[in-house]
């Protein structure tokens, strides 16, 4: 029993994407800021391995470990190794929600910006957490069945982050309200295509961990802002939103 009130903590925030994980992450109290937000271990690689190594490199240099991973939230993968390694850690799993259907116009949007995709099917039909993550009961219910902490931060109304995390018992690296992650307006479509899938493929060979933070996003500053936002249509929110009341 002592051995297990002293295993370390680890608070995994698992998303879904578009839901303040960005801001969450610029809020964390990181002894080394991490180079890259996201690693995609136990999502679209499910390397085990890979996640323990990160999280014991945190631990080496400070008392308690931060992931901050919004692909995690539809993982059943993530789910599996983040419920086998409870024994290893005292790991907390944070779900960030918000109202579902603003998410999941986000989601789109996101991806439209970035010159992946044009049309709310074909975007579904390539990327269906679009769609799914926004189905937050039915995944929170898988959460909660094999982690022993879960929490729920509503973001919904502009929630302010640094509270929520105190309310976790993490101190924020500053207070009051933060936003991260501006609204995206790339100057050029097919360039954004090419930027997007650059990274996809340094993602794939895990070379985006040693891109300085602020290399990327002077990159990212050049490619997806100083043109005009993209806007979503009336006929592509009442696509999304059928599919959202009719996709199981």
């Amino acid at each position: 029993m002592n051995k297990k009130h002293s295993r370390p903590v680890v608070y995994v925030f698992i998303g879904p994407e578009k839901t303040g994980t960005t801001t969450i992450f610029d809020l964390l109290p990181f002894d080394q800021v991490p180079l890259q937000k996201e690693m995609f271990n136990l999502s679209r690689r499910c390397d085990s391995n890979a996640e323990l190594a990160r999280i014991d490199a945190q631990l080496s240099v400070q008392n308690v470990a931060y992931i901050v991973e919004p692909t995690y939230f539809v993982s059943d993968c993530a789910r599996q190794i983040l419920s086998e390694i409870s024994d290893r850690y005292e790991v907390h799993v944070i779900h960030t929600r918000r109202d579902p259907i603003d998410r999941m116009i986000s989601h789109y949007l996101h991806h439209k910006a970035k010159g992946r995709v044009s049309d709310p099917e074909g975007a579904v039909a390539s990327y269906p957490e679009i769609v799914g993550a926004s189905h937050y009961d039915e995944h929170t219910k898988l959460w909660r069945e094999v982690v022993e902490h879960f929490h729920v931060i509503d973001v919904t109304g502009g929630a302010d982050l640094s509270t929520e995390l105190t309310r976790l018992g993490i101190t924020p690296s500053s207070s009051g309200a933060v936003q991260s992650n501006l609204r995206m307006a790339p100057r050029n479509f097919k360039l954004a295509r090419l930027a997007s899938k650059f990274w996809q493929v340094m993602i794939d060979l895990r070379l985006n961990k040693i891109v300085p933070s602020r290399l990327k996003n002077s990159a990212k500053a050049r490619v997806y802002y100083g043109g005009q936002p993209v806007e979503v249509s009336d006929k592509e929110r009442e696509c999304l939103i059928r599919m959202l009341s009719t996709i199981d």
